[in-house]
C-alpha cells in the first residue's frame, strides 16, 4: 500500500505518551494525522484535515469525547468514530455508539485490536471490544437487564442532577436527604444500568440528560 492510498486516521487523546504512542503503531498502515489533545479542537480540526477516521479520547479537556458526539454525528454522519476509553464501561460504550461512534475500546487494547476496530468500522459496521465487561448477570438480576426505562422517579429524578454535574452533597441537599442516602441511590443505579464506576455513571448521565433535552 503506497502512502497515497493510506486512510487518514485523526488521533484525539490529551496524554502525549498515549497519542504520540498511537502514531507511532498507526503509522505504518494509515497516514495519522495529529494527536490534538484539546478537545475544543476536534471540529476546527476535522473541517480543516477531513480525516477518513476519527480515534477519540473521552476523557479531554475543553471538551470531552462524548459531548463532542452529538455534533460529530450531525455534520459528519459518515465519519466512522472509534471511542478510546479508561473506563470500559458497558453502558458508556452503548452510549457512545447510539450517539454516533462506531467503534469502543479500552485505551490499553493492543494494536492488533485497533487495527481491527479500524478496519471495521471503515466498512460501517460498529466494532465493541470484547474486553468491555458485559451488563451484570445474577440470578437476581436475572436474564434481562433494566434499563433507564425502568427507574423509579426518584432514580431518575437523581440521574438527572448527576447529569447536570451536581455533586453528591449538592444532591443531598436539594433533595432533604443526607449524603448518605444519595451514595445509597448511586450505587442502586450502577446496579441497575450495568455500570461499574462512578466515572461511567456520570458519563451516562450527561447523555441522559443532553437526550432529554433534545427531544
Amino acid at each position: 500500500m503506497d502512502s497515497n492510498s493510506k486512510k487518514r486516521v485523526l488521533v484525539v487523546d490529551d496524554h502525549e505518551v498515549v497519542g504520540e504512542g498511537l502514531k507511532t503503531l498507526l503509522t505504518p498502515h494509515y497516514d495519522v494525522l495529529g494527536p490534538i489533545r484539546d478537545g475544543s479542537l476536534v471540529l476546527p480540526a476535522l473541517r480543516e484535515l477531513t480525516p477518513d477516521v476519527l480515534v477519540l479520547d473521552i476523557s479531554l479537556p475543553g471538551r470531552n469525547g462524548m459531548d463532542l458526539l452529538p455534533e460529530l454525528h450531525a455534520e459528519w454522519p459518515h465519519l466512522p468514530i472509534v471511542m478510546l476509553t479508561g473506563s470500559a464501561d458497558y453502558l458508556v460504550g452503548r452510549t457512545a455508539l447510539a450517539l454516533g461512534a462506531l467503534g469502543f475500546l479500552p485505551k490499553d487494547s493492543g494494536l492488533d485490536e485497533l487495527e481491527l476496530a479500524l478496519r471495521t468500522v471503515v466498512t460501517g459496521k460498529q466494532y465493541m471490544s470484547p474486553r468491555v465487561p458485559p451488563g451484570p448477570h445474577s440470578p437476581k438480576a436475572g436474564p434481562a437487564q433494566p434499563g433507564v426505562s425502568q427507574l423509579t422517579p426518584r432514580q431518575l429524578m437523581i440521574l438527572r442532577l448527576i447529569g447536570s454535574g451536581a455533586e453528591t452533597d449538592q444532591i443531598a441537599a436539594q433533595l432533604k436527604v443526607s449524603p448518605h442516602t444519595i451514595h445509597f441511590h448511586r450505587r442502586n443505579l450502577r446496579r441497575a444500568l450495568g455500570i461499574e464506576s462512578d466515572h461511567g455513571l456520570t458519563w451516562v448521565a450527561t447523555m441522559f440528560k443532553v437526550r432529554e433535552e433534545l427531544q
